[in-house]
């Protein structure tokens, strides 16, 4: 095992997890190619919507190697979770279960290269059926052609093998992810209210195009990704009552401030709500800011965006908004009550709430007047 080759070769894959483009796996597998010269062939899954990648195949390779292979790796990457397969043609496979697009691989000119090394040329349409039923597309060199890989390689093959598809998998789900960040923030900049988002210290995360006008009217204030207002006396209120300040700052608490009104530049007012925001990943507060000549104003458009909720939940809010009880809404719905019930716990759950009548605390604060509660 060469630990010097090994450094340099997370090294370049760590290069390519920041960058989706197939090209740069390019300097990985050239990495595999000049060091190696072959490497364990890949096991496709096939099914109808396109080529997927379950896991890594080898062929003239002792069992003892891949036995070794799943007890080194297995416990390294929860989503490696390796067995071994006894119902392929010809050697053994490790199989992960995780299905992985290998197309960037395919699409470099150092995959072919691989074969090269052995004077092979790649091979595919080796088809056997596994115990579902599906079948698996080799693509490799026939086993009586490709011979035993040499001793000395095992190591490092297997190593360069598992980084390999570990990189290739972080390349599909940062890609997948940029596409649903794209398409989050296309829907937000449609929204008739501003929206921002931010972390428990005031840091920002989220806008759309209606709160940056308030940036760009200098209403609102951006020093160091936080928030800030422009007039020194709100800010200073609004942060000591979110916390924002404070080393542990928590929204844990369903007592945000009441509405209140701002103006830009242009003397415009924006009713301003405060809202507890959660996710997975974090704790928040979600700030809403509403022209107060728009009679189109309703919380339901603001709460299902921050509850990341479905259309039939969006619906079910509604009715839920309007004091409805569950029987009323399947009635009204044409829809069975436990499966109204079920969708009245999600919604409550994704807004961080448990019971109905904080709901409808929530968005009792929707409700004009607001003109007392103006900043002087």
């Amino acid at each position: 095992m060469n630990l010097d080759w090994q450094l340099e070769f997370v090294d370049v894959c760590y290069g390519a997890t920041l960058v989706s483009e197939a090209r740069s796996l390019d300097p990985v597998l050239k990495l595999v190619v000049d060091h190696v010269g072959a490497a364990a062939g890949i096991l496709q899954r096939m099914d109808p919507r396109g080529p997927t990648v379950e896991g890594i195949a080898s062929w003239g390779l002792h069992e003892q190697f891949l036995t070794e292979y799943v007890a080194d790796f297995a416990h390294d990457d929860p989503w490696l979770t390796l067995f071994l397969s006894h119902d392929l043609e010809w050697g053994r496979a490790a199989s992960t279960g995780a299905e992985i697009d290998i197309r960037p691989v395919l699409n470099t000119r150092y995959y072919n290269e691989l074969w090269a090394r052995w004077g092979l040329g790649h091979t595919s349409g080796t088809f056997v059926r596994d115990d579902v039923g599906r079948l698996l597309n080799l693509g490799l060199p026939r086993a009586a052609d490709a011979g035993p890989l040499p001793r000395q390689h095992y190591a490092d093959v297997s190593f360069a093998t598992q980084h390999l598809l570990r990189t290739v998998a972080i390349q599909q789900r940062m890609s997948l992810l940029q596409e649903r960040s794209e398409r989050r923030q296309s829907v937000l900049d449609r929204l008739d209210f501003g929206l921002i988002i931010l972390g428990t210290h005031g840091q920002i995360r989220v806008t759309n195009r209606c709160s940056e006008g308030l940036f760009k009217s200098g209403t609102l204030l951006s020093r160091n990704g936080q928030l800030h207002f422009s007039d020194t006396e709100l800010d200073a209120r609004i942060r000591h009552e979110l916390r924002l300040s404070r080393s542990l700052a928590s929204t844990v608490v369903l007592n945000p401030p009441d509405p209140f009104l701002i103006r830009n530049a242009e003397g415009k007012r924006w009713v301003t709500y405060v809202l507890p925001w959660r996710n997975s990943a974090m704790d928040a507060w979600a700030l809403l800011f509403f022209d107060e000549n728009n009679r189109k104003r309703s919380p339901t458009m603001a709460l299902s965006i921050l509850g990341h909720l479905t259309l039939s939940e969006t619906a079910v809010l509604e009715w839920m908004l309007q004091g409805s009880t569950v029987r009323e809404i399947a009635n009204q719905r044409c829809t069975g009550f436990e499966t109204v019930r079920s969708q009245v716990k999600s919604v409550l759950h994704k807004l961080g709430l448990h019971t109905q009548s904080e709901l409808q605390r929530l968005a009792a604060r929707f409700s004009p007047p607001f003109a007392e509660r103006e900043r002087p």
